[in-house]
């Protein structure tokens, strides 16, 4: 089975069985075939054509802050000190930032690691982080994101929530988000880099694993102008993990195809820099989820063969600017639920899903008195078995524990 990880979410390990002919992806084609994400991949745990009844809306307590950081861009949230508790990771511009749980819904003081070479203009630009297991420790590692750097860099846990030294790998001009998969079967975690680029040569970069968490050189595949994020999973039912890419004119989706992908067929619509992967229909075919960033969510309902139905929008709030895009269950009714942090103001929004693909109005919850959100994750942060919410300010961590 191949894991997924990515920005503002913990790992998930969706089902893949891998075919007898899928493990032969050459490890120096120039094609491979997973956040954040960047990929969340949710299913709402149901027979496919069972009857899905809403629950109740969640609810939080009131926010508690906890000092994190002076530039917060990224989150993610995973246990990396193996104590049963999750623990929150965050992008600082030049630093990757840890705040271990020490229970509670409760933080430590952020340990800083440096996220690689010093000296650059401007700063690395740490924008966004990932986690997930490279090197087959049972360890969780740490992939950032280095905007201004030009690379990604991989910071190895070593169990105890403490992380080695970054090692840097260039991926092109402008990275913007990384998602963490097993792209051709062999038991290895690869890198898939979401690159900018510029003009009209944004790409997505796959750095293939050797299994001890060092990666080669990356191999570039042509995606289109405007390419923000990526999500990983399988799209078309084949057992390979294919990719959903934002650029300007809509979602580019990459169908895997023996180690290589088939050009990428754009789902037209909007210009959007966010999109997720999950199944919100319960019909057991993976949907897109991406926002426009002024007031919206897309949603296309999967096929199942790598189409899409065309897509509907549900609003977050006239130009509120959704700024992350999670999903989660958040009331406990099987159903994925939508968390969207909004950039302006100090919110979150949250749109509960019906159970066939469509969302209650958003129920704005204030975190602060303003000011911006960049980012919330999903994850139980106390261990009482219901999800929190961990919100990302500008230099601060707040906890919403489910009420």
């Amino acid at each position: 089975m191949a894991s997924v990880c990515s920005m503002g979410s913990a790992c998930f390990t969706p089902t893949i069985e891998w075919g007898p002919d899928s493990r032969e992806a050459d490890a120096g084609h120039a094609d491979a075939g997973a956040d954040a994400g960047s990929a969340v991949v949710v299913d709402a745990g149901v027979d496919a054509g069972a009857a899905l009844v809403a629950g109740p809306p969640s609810s939080f307590l009131p926010a508690v802050t906890f000092s994190a950081g002076d530039s917060l861009y990224g989150i993610a949230i995973a246990d990396l000190n193996r104590d049963g508790r999750l623990d929150v990771v965050l992008a600082d511009l030049q630093t990757v930032n840890v705040l271990l749980n020490r229970g509670n819904g409760l933080f430590d003081p952020p340990v800083r690691y440096a996220g690689g070479r010093g000296g650059l203009p401007g700063g690395l630009g740490v924008i966004r982080v990932a986690v997930a297991d490279l090197n087959n420790d049972s360890n969780l590692d740490v992939v950032s994101t280095n905007q201004n750097g030009n690379s990604v860099s991989v910071l190895l846990g070593n169990g105890t929530g403490a992380l080695q030294p970054a090692v840097e790998y260039p991926v092109g001009v402008l990275p913007q988000s990384a998602a963490i998969a097993d792209l051709n079967g062999d038991g290895r975690q690869d890198l898939v880099v979401a690159v900018y680029g510029t003009g009209d040569e944004g790409s997505i970069a796959v750095l293939r694993g050797n299994g001890d968490g060092t990666f080669q050189p990356a191999v570039h595949h042509p995606s289109g102008a405007g390419v923000w994020r990526v999500a990983v999973a399988d799209l078309n039912s084949d057992g390979r993990p294919d990719l959903a890419v934002t650029v300007t004119t809509g979602i580019a989706v990459l169908l895997a195809a023996r180690g290589s992908f088939v050009p990428p067929v754009v789902q037209a619509g909007e210009n959007s820099n966010l999109v997720e992967i999950g199944d919100l229909n319960g019909d057991r075919q993976l949907d897109l989820v991406s926002v426009d960033g002024q007031d919206g969510i897309w949603i296309r309902l999967g096929r199942g063969d790598g189409t899409f139905q065309p897509r509907t929008h549900f609003s977050t709030g006239n130009g509120s600017q959704p700024a992350s895009l999670s999903i989660g269950d958040l009331n406990g009714d099987g159903i994925p639920d939508l968390v969207v942090a909004i950039l302006v103001g100090g919110s979150v929004s949250v749109l509960h899903g019906q159970g066939n693909g469509a969302f209650s109005p958003a129920v704005v919850r204030q975190i602060g008195p303003g000011g911006y959100v960049f980012g919330a994750a999903i994850g139980d942060l106390n261990g009482d078995g219901k999800p929190d919410l961990a919100v990302l300010l500008p230099n601060d961590l707040a906890v919403l524990l489910a009420n």
